[in-house]
């Protein structure tokens, strides 16, 4: 593998399951497999991110339901599992937000309609979040 390929594989470092498929006579990786399958957050970092967000939904500030964290930059994307990147999501916003990349998600009709129920400094404070 290349230092490129080798970078990209280590900054994924939250993936849980990587698998060595074959190796050279040398010893030498090259190829090698790493499966998305499950997203580990430490509870720690949850409970972190809750409390900074006064336990409810940055999106839609309902403080009644069940909540999850959400990635600014998607884990898809190579975004950490970090609560600098994580925000407090109800189920709900979530599951609609799903791989919208952030700042789109600002500019959704969904988002535009819940936030409403914000203050226009929570608004403001979701917006400065932009990555």
């Amino acid at each position: 593998m290349t230092k490129a390929d080798w970078q990209a594989l280590i900054r994924q470092s939250d993936l849980i399951e990587a698998e060595v498929l074959a190796k050279a006579e040398d010893g030498t990786l090259y190829k090698a497999i790493a499966r998305k399958s499950a997203r580990h957050i430490s509870q720690h970092v949850s409970w972190n991110v809750y409390r900074r967000d006064a336990y409810a939904c940055r999106y839609c500030g309902n403080a009644e339901v069940p909540l999850t964290v959400d990635h600014l930059v998607l884990w898809s994307e190579g975004g950490p599992s970090t609560e600098k990147n994580l925000v407090a999501a109800c189920k709900r916003c979530n599951k609609t937000r799903g791989n919208t990349p952030y700042e789109a998600w600002l500019e959704t009709p969904y988002y535009t309609r819940v936030s409403q129920s914000l203050t226009p400094a929570q608004r403001e404070a979701n917006a400065a979040l932009l990555p």
